[in-house]
């Protein structure tokens, strides 16, 4: 768990945009610059992905009359709520 909220407070401090916002591309540059060990990756991974379906949903829910395609997919232009971060980890 200590690497999940080390790995979260840095996506909070590096991955910023607009004080409560990230850009989900910007995950994988900071998961190389950190360093983690193959074992880490994939445990950030599993949480990176549940970060992304809950996301997804939102957006889904917020949109109802795009088309699907459109809007299952994240772009760059979309900012990401960093508190999604923090409603995964108080479930794992």
């Amino acid at each position: 768990m200590t690497l999940l909220n080390d790995f979260v407070t840095a996506v909070k401090q590096e991955c910023v945009i607009d004080h409560d916002f990230f850009i989900f591309f910007d995950i994988p540059e900071l998961i190389v610059k950190k360093g983690y060990s193959r074992k880490e990756y994939e445990d950030i991974i599993k949480v990176v992905q549940k970060v992304k379906t809950l996301y997804l949903a939102e957006k889904i829910k917020k949109n109802p009359d795009k088309p699907m395609a459109q809007v299952a997919q994240i772009t760059d232009d979309d900012l990401v709520p960093l508190n999604l971060y923090d409603h995964i980890l108080t479930n794992v």
